[in-house]
């Protein structure tokens, strides 16, 4: 990994688990001293923190801007491609159909295929 600020090769001199239990490393640069952490974070807890506080189209955007920008992320993938492909078919964004499943338990048959509500559907 390199420096945030001198783009020098960092090494790592502490590693700790933090109460949480996830992982963090301790990282200093060898060219400018700088010291840094670093923690591992999946792309869905990562996505699930954004949820939290961001509107759904600026979520679903960086859902999309992961998959460009690290592929090797989306080998795994956490859904059957038959139901991502019909939530899409569906005008179902990933994050929403994502959500669905993971936060309101919804099964992928219904999750995929559930019209959106927009606001002239709501009284």
């Amino acid at each position: 990994m390199n420096c945030m600020l001198c783009n020098g090769k960092t090494r790592v001199y502490n590693r700790r688990t933090h109460k949480n239990g996830k992982e963090y490393r301790g990282r200093r640069c060898n060219e400018c001293g700088h010291e840094f952490r670093t923690y591992e974070v999946n792309q869905f807890t990562l996505l699930d923190a954004f949820d939290n506080h961001l509107p759904d189209e600026a979520v679903d955007r960086l859902a999309d801007i992961l998959e460009i920008e690290f592929p090797e992320l989306i080998r795994e993938r956490r859904f059957p491609e038959k139901y991502l492909k019909q939530a899409k078919e569906n005008g179902i964004a990933y994050q929403t159909f994502r959500t669905r499943v993971l936060r309101y338990k919804w099964d992928l048959e219904r999750a995929s295929t559930a019209p959106i509500l927009g606001e002239e559907n709501i009284s």
